[in-house]
């Protein structure tokens, strides 16, 4: 499902690439983490989704997220991803 809608287009518009940043900075899979989603941040990173992209100096990156939130399995996750 989560692969389908981040390739989803509707007249010919793309709604979202996998690593395209929001106007917060964040990541789908930064948003993933953070609403703690096991599933989509499995999909996100088998779909490739960079958990080290850092688009700001002053943002964490998805990695660095989960290692703050101390979220064992979510890191665990994602360093196998890599």
């Amino acid at each position: 499902m989560i692969s389908r809608l981040i390739n989803c287009k509707q007249d010919g518009v793309i709604f979202v690439d996998k690593n395209e940043i929001d106007s917060c900075g964040n990541s789908p899979l930064v948003l993933a983490i953070r609403l703690k989603n096991i599933d989509a941040v499995k999909i996100l990173t088998d779909l490739y989704c960079s958990a080290k992209l850092n688009p700001f100096p002053q943002v964490l990156s998805a990695f660095e997220i989960a290692k703050t939130m101390k979220d064992r399995k979510i890191v665990e996750i994602l360093m196998n991803a890599v």
